[in-house]
Protein backbone atom coordinates (compact mmCIF):
# COMPACT_ATOMS: atom_id res chain seq x y z
CA UNK A 1 0.00 0.00 0.00
CA UNK A 2 0.91 3.56 -0.52
CA UNK A 3 2.58 5.80 2.16
CA UNK A 4 1.68 9.05 2.79
CA UNK A 5 5.30 9.41 2.73
CA UNK A 6 5.45 8.38 -1.14
CA UNK A 7 2.40 10.65 -1.71
CA UNK A 8 4.78 13.72 -0.24
CA UNK A 9 7.03 13.31 -2.49
CA UNK A 10 5.62 12.94 -5.47
CA UNK A 11 7.37 14.61 -8.87
CA UNK A 12 5.76 18.06 -9.27
CA UNK A 13 3.94 18.66 -6.20
CA UNK A 14 4.10 21.95 -4.90
CA UNK A 15 6.69 22.72 -2.04
CA UNK A 16 8.31 25.14 -0.49
CA UNK A 17 11.51 24.67 2.45
CA UNK A 18 9.11 23.61 4.94
CA UNK A 19 7.39 20.95 2.72
CA UNK A 20 4.22 20.19 0.68
CA UNK A 21 2.15 23.54 0.09
CA UNK A 22 -1.26 23.80 -0.04
CA UNK A 23 -2.57 27.38 -1.41
CA UNK A 24 -5.97 26.66 -0.65
CA UNK A 25 -8.08 24.27 1.47
CA UNK A 26 -9.65 22.71 -1.65
CA UNK A 27 -6.18 21.51 -2.55
CA UNK A 28 -5.53 19.61 0.54
CA UNK A 29 -9.07 17.84 0.73
CA UNK A 30 -8.43 16.72 -2.93
CA UNK A 31 -5.33 15.53 -1.86
CA UNK A 32 -6.68 13.93 1.17
CA UNK A 33 -9.49 12.48 -0.72
CA UNK A 34 -7.26 10.58 -3.53
CA UNK A 35 -5.15 8.71 -0.52
CA UNK A 36 -7.63 8.10 1.59
CA UNK A 37 -9.97 6.50 -1.75
CA UNK A 38 -6.77 4.46 -2.23
CA UNK A 39 -6.28 3.01 1.02
CA UNK A 40 -10.15 2.28 0.87
CA UNK A 41 -9.24 0.12 -2.08
CA UNK A 42 -11.42 1.90 -4.35
CA UNK A 43 -8.60 2.12 -7.04
CA UNK A 44 -4.82 0.48 -7.01
CA UNK A 45 -1.82 3.22 -6.41
CA UNK A 46 -0.91 2.49 -10.15
CA UNK A 47 -4.15 3.55 -11.39
CA UNK A 48 -4.11 6.70 -10.04
CA UNK A 49 -0.39 7.25 -11.04
CA UNK A 50 -0.86 6.24 -14.79
CA UNK A 51 -4.03 8.54 -15.16
CA UNK A 52 -2.57 11.41 -12.76
CA UNK A 53 0.45 11.20 -14.82
CA UNK A 54 -2.01 10.88 -17.97
CA UNK A 55 -3.67 14.34 -17.27
CA UNK A 56 -0.19 16.05 -16.50
CA UNK A 57 0.65 14.99 -19.85
CA UNK A 58 -2.27 16.25 -21.45
CA UNK A 59 -2.30 19.60 -19.94
CA UNK A 60 1.24 20.00 -20.76
CA UNK A 61 0.68 19.53 -23.85
CA UNK A 62 -1.83 22.11 -24.70
CA UNK A 63 -1.78 25.58 -25.83
CA UNK A 64 -2.91 28.32 -23.75
CA UNK A 65 -3.76 28.47 -20.14
CA UNK A 66 -2.65 26.04 -18.00
CA UNK A 67 -4.54 24.15 -15.45
CA UNK A 68 -2.44 23.75 -11.43
CA UNK A 69 -1.16 20.70 -10.32
CA UNK A 70 -4.39 20.50 -8.08
CA UNK A 71 -6.38 21.15 -11.01
CA UNK A 72 -5.32 18.08 -12.66
CA UNK A 73 -5.42 16.28 -9.23
CA UNK A 74 -8.84 16.68 -9.65
CA UNK A 75 -8.96 15.97 -13.07
CA UNK A 76 -7.75 12.54 -12.88
CA UNK A 77 -9.69 12.02 -9.71
CA UNK A 78 -12.82 12.05 -11.90
CA UNK A 79 -11.48 9.88 -14.56
CA UNK A 80 -10.41 7.11 -12.30
CA UNK A 81 -13.86 7.50 -10.44
CA UNK A 82 -15.62 7.13 -13.46
CA UNK A 83 -13.05 4.61 -15.30
CA UNK A 84 -14.04 2.33 -12.45
CA UNK A 85 -17.52 2.68 -12.62
CA UNK A 86 -17.60 4.04 -8.96
CA UNK A 87 -19.61 7.39 -9.77
CA UNK A 88 -20.64 8.91 -13.58
CA UNK A 89 -19.30 12.41 -14.22
CA UNK A 90 -22.49 13.69 -13.75
CA UNK A 91 -22.26 12.31 -10.09
CA UNK A 92 -18.74 13.43 -9.91
CA UNK A 93 -20.10 17.14 -10.97
CA UNK A 94 -22.75 17.15 -8.63
CA UNK A 95 -20.12 15.30 -5.54
CA UNK A 96 -17.62 18.70 -6.25
CA UNK A 97 -20.49 21.11 -5.87
CA UNK A 98 -21.69 19.36 -2.45
CA UNK A 99 -17.87 19.46 -1.51
CA UNK A 100 -17.64 22.95 -2.17
CA UNK A 101 -20.38 24.85 -0.85
CA UNK A 102 -19.83 22.47 2.19
CA UNK A 103 -17.03 23.81 3.66
CA UNK A 104 -16.42 24.05 6.50
CA UNK A 105 -18.08 21.79 7.88
CA UNK A 106 -19.51 22.79 11.35
CA UNK A 107 -17.90 20.49 13.49
CA UNK A 108 -14.21 20.57 11.56
CA UNK A 109 -11.30 20.98 13.80
CA UNK A 110 -8.56 22.87 11.61
CA UNK A 111 -5.76 20.61 13.33
CA UNK A 112 -4.28 18.16 10.58
CA UNK A 113 -6.72 16.25 11.36
CA UNK A 114 -7.68 13.60 9.04
CA UNK A 115 -10.20 14.85 6.18
CA UNK A 116 -12.88 12.30 5.73
CA UNK A 117 -15.87 12.27 4.10
CA UNK A 118 -18.96 9.57 4.11
CA UNK A 119 -19.91 8.91 0.74
CA UNK A 120 -20.91 5.66 0.92
CA UNK A 121 -18.29 4.86 -2.13
CA UNK A 122 -16.97 1.24 -1.90
CA UNK A 123 -14.04 -0.27 -3.00
CA UNK A 124 -14.33 -1.20 -6.83
CA UNK A 125 -13.85 -5.22 -7.20
CA UNK A 126 -10.70 -5.06 -9.63
CA UNK A 127 -8.95 -2.91 -6.87
CA UNK A 128 -5.32 -4.17 -5.60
Amino acid sequence: MVSLELCLNAPNIPKNEDGVVFNAPWEGRAFALVVNLHKAGVFAWEDWVETFSSEIAQVEAKDGPQQSYYECWVSALQKILVASDVMSDAEFAAFEAETLTDWPHPTHVPMREPITRDTGITPASNST
